[in-house]
């Protein structure tokens, strides 16, 4: 019967079988896919008899527990009670998806499972060929309790008390526990809460899960053994490395013997001892007295060679003079030489050279301090550390440890993981100049996967790692990973402090003269000992001692040759470009020939395996438009007259448009240097932008060597010899040694704020006043202004935009919209801006508009049809009983409107049952009434209604305020968005930009005035100090919303790419969003605005005339009307009285 039933299975579901029974233990994990479904066979109606075989399925599903199961149980009706019972054991062995069926589903198709979320439900349902037979019930865990512990270290995991006292969780960690709740729809809860401060480690809080305490330890670690079977998908790959104090300066006493290497300094004695030889020769031969010691150092040769006087024989041999003026000439090179870089060391001192490996940490006193679980677990996978033990400072205690890791004390190195950096350089970024880095050279361990502690058949499994896979697409894990300082900074762990130490002069001091003392000292005892030995006739031996050790000194020169791809290949790999364009003369037959008679250009394909692009200078392509902007440029030049290259260089400067800080090499056909020929090239380049370049002549194969120039803070040539070792194209604008940069200021509060200080100095704040201070200390540069800007005298940014245009400046440091959108000749964009309509808040309705404001139409409606129902029952009623009852009085009778109004009334005597009903009727309506109004007028004068809000430009059309709008920016408005032309009634124009700025400082409540989000950041926080505030910005009455703003640029300007790294920079720390909020405060500070609360003080009024306007309408209309009536009955009863006297 089984046999039939598997061959059944193969044939009709196409699918391989496996058929086990309670004896086999299998892990099919190991071996097979998890994509499986297993089919059960129960018999019996006893839970008992299932044991075993669940405990085998259990074994034999490890890590699959999540795929389907289905239960055939041998039995012809549904048990409920067995069914439970199996449903609670799939549970506790994690068997979510689960159903079972009975040998009567082929008569009633029906199925049973169950839910555990949000608590246990037994499910019954009937089989259809559309329905889902397995839903996914992780999906929506309709707000399930999931166990979890959390723990690490920060930046992983931030906790801190916020402001209302709750514990708020932040970093990668704290962010993904959000979005898990949240995706999933489930409440996590924390059998060992976590408090800030008493985070346990992550290694610590695995066991939870393993004795299942919690289901999930939202605390990252690698997996033991790298068995990634209890671990979810790897939320984080980690490299664990070393963070060391950056170099050092050399101290200042070695900068006399960095000047000179050894094989310099020994080849300048040996020059001495040739020189000192040679005079000592001539001079002897002309019959002057020589003594021995003089052939070797001659007194006359050593004071020249130091720049000092020489005394020289009268009237001395041509031979003689040759020499002279050879030691003279050799004295001022060498002083020259060591003058001057000794004087570049002092004025920028060399950095003591890096360590190298672990053994030169050892051999220093820096200790690298390591958590003592930590460095137990390092011995464990590199017993071989070991050795290098003493190489660190063990610290038992994690939390003193993690202290010391942020303190930034350079006299350490620590242990650190990528997380951690880059939280440690993103603070380093507001720092002068860095204190540490990582390096990744001394790497303990590479891409260390990290993961969630889980129970190896976790339901939760799958979920996870979904979740981390949608989130690193998405890039969110990257964003939360930048955003670790800033939240550090608000968790109040980290502050925005630099904590380097600031460069400032020294004056020299004896330290510092350290080698000079230690020459003179021994040059002191060499004296004394030369003296003694003279005394003593020992000058052979010292002559001996001389010459052996002359004989044993030596010098070794090295020579590298280089080739023209080599050079190529290195700056491939400096540069990583990812094409490379050739540009040529038209005519030039010598192009193809230039690497040894082989085709040029088929060489840099095969040995730099990168695309090359080759034109001449009848082509200009637009290579931005379409290609990449990491270029390396080689442009071929002819002859020493450089009228012959421009019109080749004008087409290089035009393909390489946007891109002119990209890499250029000129290939100059030239035997030798020509240094005019040079000077007109590289002026050309730096009038055209082109900063990176090099040129190199047809002598380079043996000199190696090349040209470039730098234009800070002038221009200079320089000519460097290759080395594959060394940088070929330095980050010029790293450092602009003060170069000037032309701008110009303008634009409006808060962006720019300008005023004079105590001092009489004007002073710039605003998020481009501090952006300019940033970028003139981080950049090193100085900031000059053709046109001055002065406070008070601001002009608009559109208008500055001419200015670059026409390079009057370099940048416009007023930040603006690109015209069309066009992004090439502006920055990368400063600030998104929505720009909307700031409308005054909605005032209170007149006071005497309560009257009328109490009762709604309807309410008012429904209460005179009540009250003429009772007038026509009353009189009804009064008729009825014989009184007199006019006809009006069936409208509405006197005493009910006086009752009605809560006043006395007048009653007939000995009144029916019926009367004395509608009596009361009245009263109870008359209190009910007049409480109900009487409260709510109340409730009206002590909490007043607020007008009704505008809901559309028309509404603001249809009332009296203007919305008030600069010109110029009224017209982009109308030109970018033509439907708001019929609105144009709606707009106060002001033509003069200052004006404009007044107004809308005013805070005059009587307009709306057109508002950009920074600018309103500014009121909203003048708005807090108000007692009411008196503004408020739409969010849907903007224009336009995330317009982006830029600093107006030449589209080759060499200053795109700084400012563009610059304004991520900052933004990604946080400084800019931190500058926007000090703006009004320095606003304050500026004197433009103080701290005085602008709005109206609400006091107690007494009721006034107007406040009883409607009343005195009222009144009047009742006079009117009374006096109508009273003619209309005098005119009557005079009709009357006519008819009478007729009569009779």
């Amino acid at each position: 019967m089984a046999n039939c039933f598997v061959r059944t299975l193969m044939e009709d579901l196409q699918a391989p079988v496996m058929q086990l029974d309670e004896r086999v233990n299998y892990i099919l994990y190991d071996r097979q896919s998890s994509r499986a479904l297993s089919v059960l066979y129960l018999i019996g109606a006893d839970i008992d008899d299932y044991e075993r075989l669940l405990r085998a399925l259990v074994v034999n599903l490890s890590h699959m527990t999540t795929s389907r199961v289905v239960f055939m149980l041998q039995l012809e009706e549904a048990n409920e009670t067995l069914l439970h019972k199996l449903f609670n054991i799939c549970w506790q062995m994690k068997l979510l998806n689960v159903l079972a069926i009975f040998e009567s589903f082929q008569f009633t198709s029906t199925f049973y499972s169950y839910s555990p979320f949000p608590s246990y439900q037994l499910e019954q349902r009937a089989f259809h060929s559309s329905s889902i037979i397995f839903p996914d019930r992780l999906r929506d865990l309709q707000g399930f309790s999931v166990r979890i512990a959390i723990g690490g270290a920060a930046p992983r995991i931030i906790v801190y008390y916020d402001r209302q006292g709750h514990i708020a969780y932040r970093g990668i960690l704290g962010h993904f526990m959000h979005a898990f709740s949240q995706k999933y729809n489930c409440t996590l809860t924390q059998p060992m809460p976590a408090r800030p401060n008493e985070l346990l480690p992550s290694t610590q809080l695995s066991a939870a899960v393993r004795n299942d305490t919690v289901d999930i330890s939202f605390a990252i670690t690698y997996p033991i053994q790298l068995k990634m079977q209890p671990y979810s998908y790897p939320y984080e790959l980690m490299n664990w490395c070393m963070m060391l104090p950056v170099e050092a300066d050399i101290p200042r006493a070695d900068c006399y013997l960095y000047v000179f290497e050894l094989q310099a300094f020994v080849l300048t004695v040996v020059l001495l001892t040739i020189i000192s030889a040679l005079l000592s020769a001539v001079l002897r031969s002309e019959g002057y007295s020589v003594r021995l010691h003089e052939f070797i150092l001659h007194e006359s040769c050593v004071r020249g060679v130091l720049g000092q006087s020489v005394h020289q024989v009268r009237r001395a041999s041509m031979h003689l003079s040759s020499i002279y003026l050879q030691i003279s000439l050799l004295g001022f090179s060498i002083t020259t030489w060591y003058n001057s870089y000794f004087s570049a060391y002092v004025t920028s001192i060399p950095k003591v050279p890096p360590y190298r490996g672990y053994d030169d940490i050892m051999a220093s006193q820096l200790k690298v301090v390591v958590w003592e679980a930590e460095y137990e677990e390092l011995l464990r996978f590199q017993p071989d550390i070991r050795q290098y033990e003493s190489m660190f400072l063990i610290e038992p205690s994690f939390n003193k440890f993690m202290r010391m890791g942020d303190s930034f004390d350079t006299r350490y190195g620590f242990m650190t993981t990528t997380s951690k950096w880059l939280v440690i350089n993103e603070q380093q970024m507001i720092f002068r100049k860095p204190l540490f880095r990582i390096r990744t050279d001394l790497c303990f361990f590479n891409n260390v996967p990290l993961g969630f502690p889980l129970h190896e058949n976790s339901i939760y499994k799958d979920s996870i790692t979904k979740l981390i896979l949608q989130l690193e697409e998405t890039g969110l894990k990257s964003h939360w990973s930048l955003k670790g300082f800033s939240e550090l900074v608000e968790a109040g762990e980290m502050q925005y402090l630099d904590h380097s130490r600031r460069r400032e002069f020294r004056a020299m001091k004896l330290d510092d003269l350290e080698y000079v003392l230690y020459g003179f000292g021994l040059m002191l005892v060499l004296s004394l000992v030369v003296f003694l030995l003279e005394v003593g006739s020992l000058m052979p031996a010292m002559v001996c001692h001389w010459v052996i050790l002359l004989w044993t000194i030596s010098w070794t020169g090295e020579a590298n040759s280089s080739e023209i791809l080599q050079l190529l290949s290195t700056i491939k790999h400096q540069e990583h470009f990812n094409y490379m364009l050739l540009m040529k003369h038209q005519n030039n037959s010598e192009w193809r020939e230039l690497n040894d008679g082989q085709d040029f250009v088929k060489s840099l394909i095969d040995q730099l395996q990168t695309p090359v692009i080759q034109l001449d200078e009848r082509v200009t392509y637009f290579l931005y438009d379409k290609n990449s902007n990491i270029i390396l440029t080689v442009a071929h030049l002819l002859g020493t007259d450089f009228e012959m290259n421009k019109r080749l260089l004008g087409s290089l400067v035009k393909n390489l448009r946007v891109m002119t800080v990209s890499r250029v090499v000129f290939m100059v056909q030239l035997e030798q240097v020509n240094e005019i020929f040079l000077y007109e090239l590289f002026t050309y380049c730096w009038e055209n932008r082109l900063l990176n370049v090099l040129a190199i002549f047809d002598d380079f194969e043996l000199t190696n060597t090349f040209y470039s120039y730098s234009p800070f803070p002038s221009y200079q040539l320089e000519q460097r010899v290759f080395d594959p070792n060394s940088i070929i194209f330095p980050d010029r604008l790293r450092d602009l040694k003060g170069f000037k940069v032309r701008i110009i200021l303008g634009g409006a509060t808060p962006r720019i704020i300008i005023y004079y200080n105590k001092q009489g100095d004007i002073v710039y704040k605003g998020t481009l006043g501090h952006f300019m201070e940033v970028f003139e200390q981080k950049f090193n540069c100085t900031l000059t202004q053709p046109i001055p800007l002065k406070p008070n005298a601001l002009l608009p940014s559109a208008d500055l935009v001419a200015a670059v245009r026409n390079e009057t400046v370099d940048i416009s440091w007023a930040i603006t919209f690109p015209e069309g959108y066009d992004m090439l000749q502006y920055t990368y964009p400063y600030e998104q801006l929505n720009w909307c309509v700031m409308l005054p808040v909605e005032a209170d309705i007149p006071r005497a508009e309560y009257y009328i404001n109490v009762f709604d139409l309807g309410a008012f409606l429904l209460t005179l049809g009540a009250i003429s129902v009772i007038s026509m029952t009353l009189s009804g009623v009064l008729r009825h009983h014989g009184y007199s009852v006019q006809l009006y009085e069936f409208i509405l009778h006197d005493n009910c409107l006086r009752g009605v109004l809560g006043q006395s009334f007048y009653q007939v005597r000995r009144a029916s049952l019926l009367l004395r009903a509608t009596y009361m009727h009245i009263c109870v309506l008359g209190f009910l009434l007049t409480a109900w109004y009487n409260s709510y007028f109340s409730a009206f004068v002590t909490s007043i209604p607020k007008e009704a809000p505008f809901r559309t430009y028309d509404d603001i059309l249809a009332s009296k305020i203007k919305v008030l709008a600069w010109e110029g920016e009224y017209n982009e408005l109308i030109a970018r968005a033509k439907d708001l032309k019929r609105y144009e009634r709606m707009f106060l124009v002001e033509p003069n930009f200052n004006k404009f700025l007044r107004m809308r400082d005013s805070w005059d409540t009587s307009q709306g005035y057109m508002m950009t989000t920074i600018k309103w950041v500014v009121i909203n926080a003048q708005q807090n100090i108000f007692s009411r505030p008196l503004f408020r910005m739409r969010n849907d009455f903007c224009f336009f919303n995330n317009i982006p703003l830029g600093f107006p640029v030449n589209e080759n300007a060499i200053y795109k790419q700084p400012i563009a790294t610059l304004i991520l920079q900052l933004t990604d720390a946080g400084i800019v969003n931190y500058w926007t909020k000090l703006g009004f405060s320095e606003m304050v500070e500026s004197g433009e605005l103080q701290f005085s609360d602008l709005s109206p003080r609400r006091d107690f009024q007494p009721m006034q005339l107007q406040d009883l306007q409607y009343v005195w309408y009222g009144y009047a209309f009742m006079v009117v009307f009374s006096s109508i009536v009273l003619l209309l009955e005098v005119m009557w009863n005079r009709l009357k009285l006519r008819r009478q006297r007729k009569s009779i």
